[in-house]
């Protein structure tokens, strides 16, 4: 349930922040290289706890520029996520 409303926040970000950045296939139904990426940095952050940004592996069809990108949003992503956890948990 966690990964679902993250994904919803993520998608919202981009949108609103980096509508450059496509996510989908060319028939905009399934997901492309760069949602992959997306939802594997995700994965990896909310699984192990470390930054996506320290991960170093790289995916194949994707620049450096947008593989920092993609990154930089996942750990912006899961640390806003775990924030507003938290403070749900205190109230």
């Amino acid at each position: 349930l966690f990964l679902l409303f993250l994904k919803r926040f993520i998608l919202t970000y981009i949108y609103v922040n980096n509508k450059d950045i496509n996510l989908y296939w060319t028939d905009d139904k399934h997901q492309g290289y760069t949602g992959a990426y997306l939802s594997a940095c995700v994965h990896y952050a909310s699984i192990t706890g470390k930054k996506a940004s320290d991960n170093p592996y790289k995916m194949e069809g994707i620049d450096d520029n947008m593989l920092a990108i993609i990154k930089e949003i996942a750990d912006f992503s899961y640390a806003n996520q775990i924030f507003n956890q938290l403070m749900n948990d205190i109230s």
